[in-house]
């Protein structure tokens, strides 16, 4: 069984600053001191998306600075709040911020989302492509896709309002995942209920202490929630 530990939606801002008056950054500090003491048999952190809350550089620089101390491999992606540019510039690195992990014998998909002209996620400019590729790349094991955006109908009107372009398209991959590509799971951003976690919308105060460590048990869990979407 493979521990992964999800945590979304950080917001961080400068250090000098604070959110609603709320230190994001201390928040972000206190989960990561809980991870360390409690889930330190985890294999791998994944951070799905609004790591801060303007895009300021300064937020990444800080973010760059409370993750240097943290002993698990961090994976990061984009969210709408986002700048990819301003996080390149401090983190390096060109293009879409997204990465594919092996963990034994699971494969990770993490997938940059971020629209640059809407608040909307998307997968254009080749990002389709290459999350095929990296399940082609599977070659039979379970795949774990995190992201920031919701990419189904949750059936909450709140979530309407931000979620995926071209989700049949989402879809359609995810369903070849059944034959071609053996099993697809999904993490999907900000916070869990039921196995889902989800991404997108919610209000400054909760997103700051959203974590979830992702077990067999909830894995399948969302595994049925995505075959009942697809």
């Amino acid at each position: 069984m493979q521990k992964i530990i999800h945590i979304t939606d950080p917001h961080l801002v400068a250090a000098d600053k604070m959110l609603y008056g709320i230190d994001p950054a201390q928040r972000l500090r206190d989960t990561l001191a809980h991870v360390s003491s409690i889930h330190s048999d985890a294999k791998l952190i994944l951070v799905t998306g609004d790591l801060a809350d303007t895009g300021d550089p300064a937020a990444y620089a800080l973010l760059r600075e409370i993750l240097s101390e943290v002993r698990l491999p961090v994976y990061l992606t984009m969210g709408n709040h986002d700048d990819r540019s301003a996080f390149r510039g401090v983190f390096g690195g060109e293009g879409f911020v997204q990465a594919a992990i092996d963990l034994d014998d699971w494969r990770v998909v993490l997938l940059d989302t971020k629209d640059d002209i809407s608040h909307f996620g998307c997968l254009d400019g080749g990002r389709f492509e290459w999350l095929e590729e990296q399940l082609v790349h599977a070659a039979g094991r379970p795949v774990v896709v995190a992201m920031h955006h919701t990419p189904g109908d949750l059936h909450v009107p709140c979530f309407r309002m931000g979620g995926m372009k071209e989700i049949d398209r989402f879809f359609s991959i995810a369903r070849g995942g059944r034959g071609r590509f053996d099993t697809c799971f999904a993490v999907i951003g900000m916070s869990q209920r039921r196995g889902v976690c989800r991404g997108y919308l919610s209000r400054p105060a909760e997103v700051r202490r959203s974590i979830s460590s992702s077990t067999g048990n909830n894995m399948a869990s969302l595994y049925s929630w995505l075959r009942a979407l697809i």
